[in-house]
């Protein structure tokens, strides 16, 4: 499963210090959304994106599902470790 804040960024054409800059973040922010590290989808991405046509709602609801998509790896994971 694909991370939507990296599908948008490389939907754009758009490198992770491109992105940075146009979203007023620094390269790592950018990173820790699109790993899916941060709780929630940073309001400066958020917004950028939403600017750039993409729907906030489904944004924040592929967030959550690639969240919830890595939780489970990481749980078959450590079952296979028991």
């Amino acid at each position: 499963m694909k991370n939507p804040i990296l599908a948008a960024r490389e939907k754009l054409g758009l490198s992770v210090k491109e992105m940075a800059l146009m979203t007023k973040t620094v390269e790592v922010t950018v990173r820790t959304n699109e790993n899916g590290d941060s709780v929630k989808i940073t309001p400066k991405i958020l917004n950028f994106l939403v600017d750039q046509g993409f729907d906030k709602e489904q944004l924040l609801k592929d967030y959550e599902a690639y969240k919830a998509w890595k939780i489970e790896e990481i749980s078959k994971k450590m079952a296979q470790n028991r």
